[in-house]
């Protein structure tokens, strides 16, 4: 016997489809917008840095020789947005304003030791991102886009000692630990490869995009993400 559907069963498969054609008009051209709608639940993935929650921070950055080409504000850019992302997700925390930081950095251009800004400033915690490598430009294909990104990030601690009853000691330095210390990788698009120059994909819009990207996956280290962050936006 050849089952038929029913009246009731095309109409649930016509909302159905409906439905998912609804979802990808909604969710454009951008795949990771179509896998949250698709989702029972969003899965988050937790950061492996530690907890900035309730601690007073601050964002120190470093830009190595060669790595400015592109990007003549890096530094700031990267605390700021970095600054951003922790303080719009995690719960009272205080972060040390740049143009403090800055000047702090401008006057100990020789500083050896990011935790000394940490002290300075009171802070319990120290981000400290030396930035090794940032390009957007492919060196095998000349006219093509491809963003590459090494920042190594360590994070310095600062304690107060205590007492056999968790009290601080009056007059002790505070002791500093490094809890964490990751040099993170970023390369833009990751699948598709390069991507060629166009009337929407210029060098700007590709700079722009490519910081976007890399400020996403700094901020993971210290906030939750959704697993469907990790499919990267390309479009412009």
């Amino acid at each position: 016997m050849t089952l038929r559907p029913t009246p009731r069963t095309r109409r649930a498969f016509a909302a159905s489809a409906l439905g998912l054609g609804t979802l990808a008009l909604a969710a454009g051209c951008d795949p990771r917008a179509l896998a949250y709608f698709l989702q029972p639940f969003e899965p988050r993935i937790e950061p492996p840095g530690p907890s900035l929650k309730g601690k007073k921070v601050v964002i120190l950055t470093h830009a190595t020789t060669g790595t400015t080409v592109d990007f003549p504000d890096l530094e700031e850019d990267l605390a700021k947005g970095l600054s951003r992302a922790i303080a719009a997700e995690v719960k009272k925390v205080e972060i040390v304003p740049y143009s403090r930081v800055k000047m702090w950095a401008d006057a100990h251009p020789n500083y050896t030791d990011p935790a000394e800004a940490g002290l300075e400033f009171d802070a319990d915690a120290v981000v400290f991102l030396e930035v090794e490598q940032i390009e957007i430009d492919n060196p095998s294909s000349p006219g093509l886009f491809q963003g590459l990104s090494r920042i190594h990030v360590k994070v310095f601690e600062l304690t107060s000692p205590t007492d056999e009853k968790g009290k601080p000691i009056p007059g002790r330095d505070k002791e500093v630990i490094v809890s964490f210390d990751e040099v993170i990788e970023t390369a833009f698009p990751r699948t598709q490869g390069a991507m060629p120059i166009s009337a929407t994909v210029n060098r700007s819009a590709f700079r722009r995009k490519f910081m976007e990207v890399v400020l996403a996956e700094l901020s993971w280290q210290f906030i939750p993400h959704a697993s469907g962050d990790t499919i990267q936006d390309t479009s412009f």
